[in-house]
């Protein structure tokens, strides 16, 4: 039995009023102070009723901490209460307040009905996504899900530290802010600054009121030569420094502990010729004056119920991005800042953080109220995340821009104000709070956005994802997503992407086993996706051979579509679609790398696809499912996203590439691109090619001769393999083979697929494993899969077996509980993965 069938049915669950109570004795205190980490609150409206005696206090976003002093008190028992108002009603009603204010409602009022979700959330600061969205269900939630503490006060009480690292000439500036409550009036209390591992502290005197916050900032001059530098994954090692605050007063040690990076960040906005404007502006960032290529993807929410513990969640999920070689994950604005956790494990993998502000595709009001809660909660949160090394870029919204320019037009609220909104939130709210608080990161209003060219154009660009500036999101469902001309030539791609299925068994972990085919009711209310279940459809079998029992046109009219055979095969297809889609769209960013079209598109360096992690079991846009499982595309990302890779580029022309991103030259590379026939194991044609020197950071087209260029061209496309290969000066491999198969491959018969099986398993310890493989003919899109319950992944997985035997290295994640054997690994390729049997 599924979890829950429909969503829909818990919305009563939603609407109703909360109360919490609680009574607690209380010794003598000289002062209390109540503490709730409403950071991580999950509710739009929580008051907190202090009944002892009459104090009170509300508070109206998720996304700030409350420390609330407690000056009166009873001896004795003491209750507390807690009232919680139903999101959905509250956002309901601030709405029909503002336009009863304004005189128009702010868009969109409610989201598209393919999303099942709820209205205004633009009118409370909560997880936007909490409401539905395109990937979600809708569950905004209500209650406690975090310890509220009461803190009895004798003398001081150190709240919280933050910092920020800068540099100027020669040296590191560590600023930092303290914050301290007192329970008494402190007229001296010593405090030091402390980097013990390079034997620097800083000594200085403080004073603190009684019962109020006390904001102590101080400075700490580094060495730039004391210090090793931070780097991104891939770039150099994450070095990081404890940072130890220490208040003495009165016999007692108080401290805490925070963990800094030294790094330098700048982002790249200059004209790519001043003499020629219309080419454009540059879009890249320099770590440590080194220019950085973008590889990552984008993160949403773990959960739709953060209550709970998703720390092993979050540690996979890290540390799956760095395997896959990424040194970017984009926190999007639709979601939540995460938590500590996240961002310590960000430092030590090297992950950088962009981090988005949560706002996402919506304008929002712009009364004082919510305005003066947005202050609160931007200087909550860049006060938290600003000593994270890893986050190295603000940015205002997701998609806002776009949407004040093409998408949300309303009575009453002319293109003009809405503009103008626009910028008294980002430009003038949220802009100068992290200028106060983080002068060391570049904060962009929006993304996508024009970067500079969009504020010369007042804020909101005429089109605000021009190829020649800022970033840009890009979806097609339309075209052949396997063409290279099918994709824009940007600076910076921060979105892209398509659906793909999770895996069976993860499905039907959350549904109903008779609910197990395409057009069941309990598939349809998980694909939230607007014409995601024609377009499903229509791409993969594009590409794939339709089933006999649709005939020539699979819709649905196809009764084959209902049945659990379609559904088996269609997962499969459905995520190998994806994968190749962006293996495709990425190297095609990576291959613009330090180029230019002559009308100015190019040297893109940033490719961040949509989306890494899922928070329910559905068709989305992410390589690893919600049960944890990477996706075919998982595995390509690592491939695509290696530090050096050869592309191969097929339209009219045939091109080859080797990009790397190496800060050094490789000398003495040899190239191979070889062709095969699907049944057999020998080339048919090969070309090598021999390298002097790649240069670093760098795209480089390699030269194919004729020979092989009218070789490759008089085979038909649907009958071979193309494979490419790099070989150091000593004959090992560099990276991994590029594959190109044929872009129909519903025109080469099946029976030309090879079929694969482990030969061995051998267990090296609890958590490794090895794996012989053997196959009988070239074998399209090998694939392998854990039982449930196991977690981890392969050396490689998702490949065109191009050769008789391959080894490879099962890495577990969690330790199980018994010693493997074959029986849990299934492996099936392009010739029978998803069919009862063959």
């Amino acid at each position: 039995m599924a979890l829950f069938e429909d969503q829909l049915e818990y919305r009563e669950t939603f609407i109703k009023i909360y109360s919490f109570q609680t009574t607690f004795p209380s010794h003598y205190l000289e002062k209390t102070i109540v503490y709730y980490d409403g950071s991580h609150e999950r509710t739009g409206l929580i008051t907190l009723h202090l009944l002892f005696p009459k104090t009170g206090a509300g508070t109206y976003n998720q996304f700030v901490s409350y420390l609330i002093p407690l000056k009166q008190w009873k001896i004795g028992r003491n209750n507390l209460r807690i009232e919680f108002k139903s999101p959905i009603t509250y956002a309901k009603q601030k709405s029909e307040e503002y336009q009863e204010l304004f005189g128009h409602t702010v868009p969109p009022i409610c989201p598209v009905s393919e999303f099942q979700g709820e209205c205004h959330i633009n009118f409370i600061r909560k997880i936007q996504a909490s409401f539905s969205w395109d990937w979600g269900p809708s569950f905004p939630t209500v209650g406690i899900w975090k310890p509220i503490s009461i803190e009895g006060v004798h003398s001081i009480f150190m709240d919280k530290i933050s910092a920020v690292v800068s540099f100027k000439k020669q040296y590191f500036i560590i600023s930092v802010r303290i914050t301290m409550w007192s329970a008494v009036k402190v007229k001296y209390a010593e405090m030091t600054l402390a980097l013990p591992e390079i034997f620097i502290t800083n000594l200085f005197i403080a004073s603190f009121d009684p019962m109020d916050r006390n904001i102590v900032e101080r400075r700490m001059l580094v060495p730039n030569d004391a210090v090793e530098r931070w780097w991104p994954n891939g770039s150099g090692k994450q070095k990081l420094y404890e940072l130890v605050v220490s208040v003495f007063y009165e016999g007692q040690n108080f401290n805490k502990k925070i963990r800094v990076g030294f790094r330098t960040v700048e982002l790249i906005q200059d004209c790519v010729n001043s003499e020629k404007p219309t080419l454009g502006r540059h879009f890249y960032f320099m770590i440590n004056n080194q220019p950085i290529f973008l590889k990552g993807s984008n993160w949403i929410p773990l959960s739709a119920f953060p209550a709970r513990n998703h720390r092993f969640r979050e540690k996979f999920l890290l540390e799956s991005a760095r395997e896959s070689n990424m040194n970017v994950l984009r926190v999007w604005g639709g979601g939540r800042y995460e938590s500590d956790h996240f961002y310590d494990l960000a430092d030590e993998l090297g992950l950088m953080i962009w981090q988005d502000m949560m706002f996402a595709c919506a304008l929002y009001p712009v009364d004082k109220q919510y305005l003066d809660n947005v202050r609160e909660e931007v200087d909550a949160q860049v006060d938290r995340l600003r000593h994270h090394p890893s986050v190295f870029v603000w940015a205002g919204n997701n998609e806002n821009e776009l949407g004040v320019r093409q998408w949300f037009f309303v009575a009453n609220y002319s293109f003009a104000v809405s503009v103008s909104d626009y910028m008294k939130l980002y430009n003038e709210t949220i802009r100068p709070i992290i200028a106060r608080l983080d002068g060391t990161r570049p904060y962009l209003l929006s993304s996508p956005t024009n970067g500079v060219e969009s504020e010369i154009e007042g804020g909101v660009a005429e089109y605000p994802a021009d190829e020649k500036y800022g970033d840009i999101h890009f979806y097609n469902e339309m075209d052949d997503l396997w063409k290279d001309s099918t994709y824009q030539i940007p600076r910076c791609s921060s979105e892209y992407g398509v659906q793909s299925f999770p895996r069976k068994e993860t499905m039907l972990k959350w549904l109903n086993e008779t609910d197990w085919s395409y057009t069941s009711k309990g598939m349809r209310r998980r694909q939230h996706h607007p014409g995601g279940f024609l377009a499903q459809l229509s791409m993969v079998f594009s590409h794939f051979k339709i089933p006999n029992e649709c005939g020539k046109v699979v819709n649905e009219d196809c009764m084959y579509l209902k049945t659990e055979k379609f559904m088996d095969r269609f997962v499969y297809l459905s995520q190998f679609h994806q994968a190749v889609t962006y293996q495709v769209q990425t190297e095609h960013y990576r291959r613009w790398r330090g180029r230019l079209t002559e009308d100015g598109r190019g040297n893109t360096m940033c490719a961040l696809y949509w989306q890494l992690n899922d928070l329910w079991a559905a068709p989305t846009w992410s390589t690893i499912d919600f049960e944890l499982s990477w996706k075919p595309a998982h595995y390509f990302a690592r491939r695509f996203f290696a530090p050096v890779i050869l592309s191969v580029a097929i339209g009219e022309d045939i091109h080859l590439f080797v990009v790397s991103d190496l800060i050094k030259p490789i000398s003495n590379v040899t190239v191979i691109l070889e062709v095969f026939w699907f049944d057999r194991f020998l080339p048919i044609h090969s070309f090598k090619q021999e390298i002097n020197s790649i240069p670093p950071q760098s795209s480089t087209e390699i030269p194919i001769d004729e020979a092989m260029f009218n070789g490759i061209r008089k085979e038909r496309s649907d009958r071979y393999v193309l494979r490419g290969r790099m070989l150091s000066s000593n004959g090992t491999q560099i990276g991994y083979d590029t594959i190109h198969l044929p872009d129909k491959l519903f025109k080469v018969d099946e029976v030309s697929f090879g079929k694969v099986w482990i030969r061995k398993l051998h267990i090296k310890n609890d958590m490794l494993y090895e794996l012989k493989l053997e196959a009988d003919k070239i074998a399209p899109f090998v694939y392998m899969e854990l039982a449930p319950g196991l977690i981890g992944w392969f050396s490689d997985n998702a490949f065109t077996m191009t050769e008789p035997k391959k080894t490879l290295v099962l890495s577990l994640f969690k330790k199980p509980e018994r010693q493997l054997t074959e029986n849990d690994i299934t492996i099936c390729s392009l010739h029978d993965c998803g069919k009862a049997s063959i």
